[in-house]
């Protein structure tokens, strides 16, 4: 008979073991995610819509670029497809907000510098999210009242959502979740959240991994959720 002692020891390593896989498989996937952004896709496969601000294109090839992101969201069909944005401040002159991503398997991807391909909502919601796999990578988003809202519901949980390379500054809340699983959020930057506002804040959703993030400056929270199954990790 194997005593209390090392029946204990026994399951919390295979616990340790199941944690260490899940964070492998996570990397691992993750790893594939950005690999696949950078592979050049044609109109038979992913596809690619161009924005650089105030062009006056159809946003269908880089040398015909939307002038901004409403316009592809608004007249095009985004499931399947990699959005790729020139640097340019993207506020209320440029935009409609909130820009709602509600179809599958989209990447929105900052195609210069971070610093300068700005989302700047003022006080306005920056993205909602209401559909599953998507990716938002390279930003800075500055005065939104929630930069990136992933906005799921009872019966229509969110899944393998990735926002990564992000920069966030003085918005309310960086980054909110709401009836979420499977996500990943690395490698952004959150500095000043304002007005009992988080960097971080995660309600009703599960299987979240946040990993090296730098968030600094909050009114209320790094961090703030009610969730479950959280890998909070080199932040």
């Amino acid at each position: 008979m194997i005593d209390l002692k090392k029946k204990i020891k026994i399951i919390l390593s295979l616990g340790l073991l199941l944690i260490s896989l899940s964070v492998i498989i996570w990397n691992f996937n993750n790893d594939i995610m950005e690999v696949y952004d950078e592979i050049p896709h044609n109109s038979q496969g992913f596809g690619i819509y161009w924005v650089k601000e105030g062009a006056k294109g159809d946003g269908t090839s880089e040398s015909s670029p939307a002038g901004n992101i409403t316009y592809i969201l608004s007249n095009y069909d985004i499931s399947d497809k990699v959005i790729k944005v020139k640097e340019g401040l993207y506020d209320k002159t440029v935009e409609n907000f909130e820009l709602i991503i509600d179809k599958e398997n989209v990447t929105i991807k900052a195609d210069g510098s971070q610093n300068n391909t700005i989302i700047k909502a003022d006080g306005e919601y920056g993205f909602r999210v209401q559909n599953n796999s998507i990716t938002i990578v390279g930003f800075t988003f500055q005065n939104c009242s929630t930069a990136i809202y992933i906005n799921g519901g009872l019966s229509n949980q969110l899944s393998n959502i990735s926002i990564r390379s992000n920069k966030f500054i003085n918005n309310t809340v960086g980054i909110a979740t709401l009836y979420a699983e499977s996500c990943i959020i690395k490698g952004n930057e959150i500095l000043n959240s304002t007005s009992n506002g988080s960097g971080i804040s995660m309600s009703r959703s599960k299987d979240i991994i946040i990993n090296l993030n730098k968030i600094t400056g909050c009114y209320d929270a790094g961090i703030n959720f009610r969730a479950s199954n959280i890998l909070i990790q080199s932040n």
